[in-house]
């Protein structure tokens, strides 16, 4: 697949200490954004493996200067002021590229340097707003915006660890995904600054690094000995408790059924405007965008959203897949997990076959009918620019489904059990397709379970009214079919599970008795396939 990726062969990053001052933020009519500067100070650390005079990092709109290259000991082997490092900026790939001298040796080395940008007023990257009249910031990276904020390797397989510290006035508060390590109060000249350093967090990827800034209040519980906060603007705590119980029973469902403790000393979620996705799942900091009066209807949205967030404490950020061309790994889990946390907390009512298909599988049909936009589960990703437009039904909602009807064919224990390798085996790492299924064929057994997700994955389009024809009339379908019959005269229905693996199959039903008549038979009971019957 072509990529439009930095090369990390000579250089591999292992860890970033990002310095930040956003003291610059303007309370009032947003007429003074435009002097909300962002100054910023990197130490990146990596791995030189193999001969190189090169350096490249993704950046975008932002000037950077001052570059010096040290070894581990602190020791300056190179720095621009001395003309020793030539520094080069490409736009159209989003990068700078620094080139020195002589060859890098192979070892641990620290390219260290300042940044500067201005704050964004679009909610993507680190951008302000403001909150019950106040000026704020916060971040939103997912998927490639991370470079807007900080130099760095934008790429989700390019894991890291991070130490972050941010310098902001004092009648503001700084959090991020770790919990604080100091807080250095009454800096600056006239005493109205504070900085807050964090934790070093565990290794992780850019797009889910996250901060926020601003003037809040929260309310908080704890699971086990972990703190879970929900911060809110100011005096609107309080409307938050529904979602801190949400959060409460989500964490106890998913950790019993991956049998892995929250990965993360604490988890916070923080109310924010602008958010253009609603939610974001970066680690430790959940932001989310809600509305603290809601109908019965609105909270169960919202409480869909908390638990396919946090979902993604495991399925995204502890377990991430390695390119964006398998989203589907991180979302379409999250899907599947959030329609199963609802299931398990409302056992009243039939969540996987009501709402589940109202809220994915009947738009994932539609949009997959949708010849300009519709595409393979597993697809290309040639650029950067390209990341964003696969955050869609396929690779959310027809991704969930398609899980779910794997599930069912599996068997819950030997899925659960997969899923639970899985994880285990790729923590704090990168996964693939083939490492998912190679788990839940340890688990199940299942030899060709490879070939029957194959189709699913990289072919697009569900197949229309007479399942057993195939579009594209090369690729054969399986497809999991249960048949309900009802007889004349009896009470009960019989179910018949098949498998259709061919072109065309001919199932012949025998009546219990020669002379009941057929009422009627109803193919893909309670929609479990996807597909139209």
């Amino acid at each position: 697949m072509n990529r439009e990726v930095i090369s990390t062969v000579s250089g591999l990053p292992f860890a970033y200490n990002l310095d930040l001052d956003v003291t610059r933020l303007v309370d009032g009519d947003g007429s003074n954004v435009d002097s909300e500067i962002i100054q910023g100070h990197l130490i990146y650390s990596f791995v030189v493996h193999h001969p190189t005079i090169f350096v490249e990092l993704n950046a975008q709109d932002m000037i950077i200067s001052n570059s010096k290259l040290l070894n581990l000991s602190g020791e300056i082997i190179a720095a621009e002021e001395n003309s020793e490092i030539k520094v080069q900026n490409n736009e159209n790939t989003n990068t700078y590229l620094f080139t020195f001298e002589s060859t890098l040796p192979e070892e641990e080395l620290k390219l260290e340097l300042d940044f500067t940008y201005k704050l964004k007023n679009s909610p993507i990257g680190h951008y302000g707003s403001y909150q019950g009249g106040k000026r704020m910031c916060s971040t939103k990276f997912e998927p490639t915006f991370a470079r807007l904020a900080f130099p760095c390797v934008d790429q989700p397989n390019s894991k890291a660890i991070f130490t972050i510290q941010i310098l902001h006035t004092c009648d503001k508060i700084a959090v991020s995904i770790m919990p604080v390590q100091s807080m250095n109060t009454g800096l600056g000249e006239e005493g109205k600054w504070t900085k807050t350093i964090f934790q070093q967090t565990p290794k992780l990827s850019t797009y889910i690094v996250a901060w926020v800034v601003g003037e809040f209040e929260y309310i908080e519980g704890f699971y086990e000995s972990v703190p879970i906060r929900i911060y809110t603007e100011k005096g609107m705590k309080l409307q938050a408790l529904y979602s801190l119980t949400l959060v409460y029973k989500a964490i106890q469902i998913l950790t019993e059924y991956t049998q892995i403790p929250i990965p993360l000393p604490k988890i916070d979620l923080i109310v924010v405007p602008k958010l253009k996705a609603g939610a974001m799942e970066n680690w430790g900091l959940q932001t989310l965008l809600i509305d603290y009066q809601s109908s019965y209807s609105e909270k169960f949205g919202i409480a869909n959203t908390i638990f396919h967030e946090f979902a993604h404490y495991w399925f995204g950020n502890f377990v991430t897949m390695v390119w964006w061309n398998e989203l589907y790994l991180n979302e379409g889990f999250a899907v599947f997990f959030a329609s199963y946390v609802q299931d398990k907390l409302q056992s009243n009512q039939d969540i996987w076959n009501i709402s589940f298909n109202l809220l994915h599988l009947n738009p994932a049909l539609e949009f997959d009918t949708q010849e300009d936009e519709t595409h393979p589960i597993i697809c290309p990703i040639v650029q950067a620019k390209d990341d964003d437009s696969i955050f869609d039904n396929i690779s959310y909602s027809k991704a969930g489904v398609i899980i779910k009807m794997f599930h069912d064919k599996i068997g819950e224990e030997n899925f659960k059990k997969g899923i639970r390798n899985y994880l285990q085996k790729h923590q704090y790492g990168n996964a693939t397709t083939a490492v998912l299924q190679e788990a839940l064929i340890e688990a199940s057994g299942m030899q060709d379970l490879p070939l029957k997700m194959k189709s699913w994955l990289e072919k697009m389009k569900e197949k229309e009214d007479q399942i057993q024809i195939d579009e594209d009339k090369q690729t054969i379908w399986w497809i999991p079919i249960t048949v309900i019959v009802k007889w004349e005269g009896i009470n009960e229905v019989n179910y018949i599970n098949i498998e259709l693996e061919q072109k065309q199959m001919e199932l012949q039903i025998i009546p219990p008795d020669p002379d009941k008549k057929l009422l009627w038979i109803k193919l893909n009971q309670d929609q479990k396939g996807y597909y139209r019957k």
